[in-house]
């Protein structure tokens, strides 16, 4: 599993940035804002399947939630050597000034090329470790049947979710770490996937895995429409503060790392009921 890991890593690392999206501290890792998005958005899905594959074969493991779990370690290990959601803001905004939400919509194209790309993942993963049908290991027949309950299931989890980065990720003009972002995004996710399970019940893991790209989705809507919502007046002149607590992990951050905690929760949840 380390090994597959690092190989995702190792791709993400001498492929995208090495060749299509040099970067380092002071940028941050967001595809559409690369110097070429058209190279780098497809490289990106590109290396996402490629070390979904190569990472399924290195570790012999045969579920798409195997896949899913090396290619978001991979992921976050890889944004970990990049900036931060206050990196991205000061990129953006040359000068001091009020709060707009022009940074934050390119964001929404990043997380429909990850969606793309994960979904991508899940499929090259079941396909390279069993060549069967996909429709089997994936279950797609129940997903139809759980609509109502899994819709219940996944606003759940991105409640549950959002109300534990409110209260992990610090005060709203606090600086942005990495490392308080994605301890409040793994921990908000892990409760928020573990709260919907046993309160829902639904086991398929479509559901789950879809939250954190609502979540990102709606933090970045509302900070596009309100980028000084949890800003004070005080510091109403300045542009380089995240809007709110679910922006402050980039997309890249906000789906590796709350995949990685709804996978961990839904193996968890799972042990525990055997």
């Amino acid at each position: 599993m380390i090994l597959a890991i690092l190989l995702v890593w190792a791709l993400l690392q001498f492929l995208v940035t090495g060749l299509v999206m040099p970067r380092g501290l002071d940028r941050a890792t967001v595809m559409a804002g690369a110097a070429s998005p058209v190279l780098a958005l497809p490289a990106l899905l590109i290396v996402l399947w490629l070390g979904a594959a190569l990472g399924t074969l290195l570790s012999g493991r045969t579920k798409p939630a195997d896949a899913i779990l090396v290619t978001s370690f991979g992921l976050a290990l890889w944004a970990a050597f990049g900036g931060t959601m206050s990196t991205w803001l000061t990129e953006h905004n040359v000068t001091q000034g009020p709060p707009t939400g022009a940074p934050y919509w390119p964001l929404l194209l990043d997380y429909i090329v990850l969606l793309l790309g994960m979904t991508g993942v899940a499929i090259s993963g079941v396909l390279v470790a069993r060549r069967g049908p996909l429709t089997k290991e994936l279950r797609l027949h129940r997903i139809m049947p759980e609509l109502p309950m899994g819709c219940a299931a996944l606003a759940i989890t991105v409640i549950v979710a959002g109300v534990c980065m409110w209260v992990l990720m610090g005060p709203a003009v606090g600086d942005t770490h990495r490392g308080q972002v994605y301890f409040a995004t793994l921990v908000g996710f892990f409760a928020g996937a573990m709260a919907a399970q046993h309160v829902v019940g639904v086991r398929h893991p479509v559901w789950y895995w879809l939250a954190p790209f609502v979540a990102g989705l709606i933090g970045v809507i509302v900070a596009g429409l309100q980028p000084g919502l949890m800003i004070p007046d005080t510091y109403a002149q300045v542009n380089s503060i995240p809007a709110w607590w679910l922006v402050r992990p980039l997309p890249i951050e906000m789906v590796s790392v709350g995949l990685l905690a709804v996978v961990w929760s839904h193996a968890a949840d799972s042990d525990s009921v055997q």
